[in-house]
């Protein structure tokens, strides 16, 4: 029974390529019924073709279906159930790139370094400054959004015999909305009442006596920079002179760099702020 082998050819089997199936042979080409005789060695030496044929095919299913699961994830977490459009327009809108669908309801987050903050108490100068902060916020629609600043590490520097009480000193909280007005330039504004950024104290340090002490809101605007072209971290800058903010009734301005980025399933993924709808 090993010895010989009889094939069937059916129309279909006959157009199988030659070097997978071996199955129709003569010289009308014509399908129809042959037998031909096989020898155990000659089916042996075909046997380790077809064996690697077969897991060549095997590997290629496996990677091809791979292949089409990273796509779908890819495609899964673009685009906002949105209003948004990325396809041009006259209002600014943050998007995806590539792909330019709109990022409204995800998040972002960020780091910053040095934070200063300027102002004047009874005509004496106020300084302080923290070592770095961090930013989290949520993309709304039409370049809106929403977030909240935390300033860690704060000392006080000017003026003499004054400080930030311990809780200040660890951090500041700083809520804000903010509006992006063009592709460059957006407004952050305090989101609590008559526009309240934040609260702070100023004490006297032990032993010595701060005239400028008290309880103080930080109200007010502050524009920033915000750098264009598609990214995976945008830059945001604050710049003293683009402050509109008070420390109580004083004019206090507010200089600090931060790194933003998509956040969630988003990250790592490059994004802009461009025109739309």
């Amino acid at each position: 029974m090993w010895g010989q082998v009889s094939w069937s050819c059916s129309h279909a089997a006959c157009r199988t390529p030659a070097d997978l199936i071996e199955v129709c042979e003569g010289v009308n080409r014509w399908c129809g019924s042959v037998s031909r005789r096989a020898s155990l060695t000659q089916r042996a030496s075909r046997l380790p073709r077809r064996m690697e044929v077969y897991r060549f095919m095997s590997r290629f299913r496996s990677v091809l279906v791979g292949l089409l699961a990273v796509v779908a994830t890819g495609i899964v977490w673009v685009g906002s159930a949105s209003a948004d459009s990325c396809n041009g327009g006259s209002h600014v809108v943050f998007c995806t790139s590539p792909g330019n669908l709109p990022l409204v309801g995800e998040t972002v987050s960020g780091l910053g370094g040095l934070a200063l903050f300027a102002s004047t108490i009874g005509g004496a100068e106020i300084k302080f400054d923290c070592s770095d902060f961090h930013v989290a916020g949520t993309l709304g629609e039409l370049g809106a959004g929403k977030g909240l600043f935390l300033f860690l590490n704060c000392k006080e520097e000017k003026p003499a015999g004054c400080k930030l009480p311990a809780t200040n000193e660890k951090e500041i909280d700083a809520k804000f909305n903010v509006q992006q007005e063009t592709t460059s330039l957006a407004l952050e504004i305090g989101s609590g009442t008559s526009e309240e950024l934040t609260s702070l104290a100023i004490e006297s340090k032990p032993g010595e006596t701060c005239f400028a002490s008290g309880a103080f809101k930080v109200t007010g605007r502050q524009m920033v920079e915000t750098s264009t072209g598609a990214a995976v971290n945008q830059t945001v800058t604050a710049k003293r002179v683009e402050s509109f903010l008070k420390l109580g009734v004083e004019k206090v301005s507010f200089s600090g760099v931060a790194q933003i980025h998509l956040g969630g399933a988003n990250l790592g993924w490059a994004w802009l702020t461009m025109k739309g709808e």
